[in-house]
């Protein structure tokens, strides 16, 4: 999936109207007559508010062999919806992508 289709299902989420014209970082959204550019990958505060929102767990973590730091983000739910990156927004955006999809396909 690329960054673009995620951040599309992640504006979906948030009650977003994506446009459909997609900018190089990001993508412009309408809700009523606000518009944003939502790009969560890049934007903490956008990021904190996917999280907030899909009621999210997010960790931190450490893999002792090699000292790589990840993030696991989850949304709870039957199946659980779970990632790791060592980016806290890409874990974040990846999760919620991951869940709009299956609730697409449902």
């Amino acid at each position: 999936m690329t960054d673009l289709e995620m951040v599309k299902l992640c504006a979906k989420a948030m009650g977003f109207k994506p446009s459909s014209k997609p900018r190089h970082k990001g993508i412009y959204c309408r809700k009523g007559s606000y518009v944003v550019k939502f790009d969560p990958l890049q934007d903490d505060a956008q990021a904190m508010a996917l999280m907030k929102k899909m009621e999210m767990i997010v960790r931190a973590e450490l893999n002792i062999r090699t000292s790589e730091k990840y993030w696991s983000a989850m949304c709870p739910g039957i199946p659980t919806f779970w990632t790791k990156h060592g980016d806290l927004n890409r874990a974040i955006v990846e999760c919620v992508a991951k869940m709009q999809m299956a609730k697409a396909t449902a």
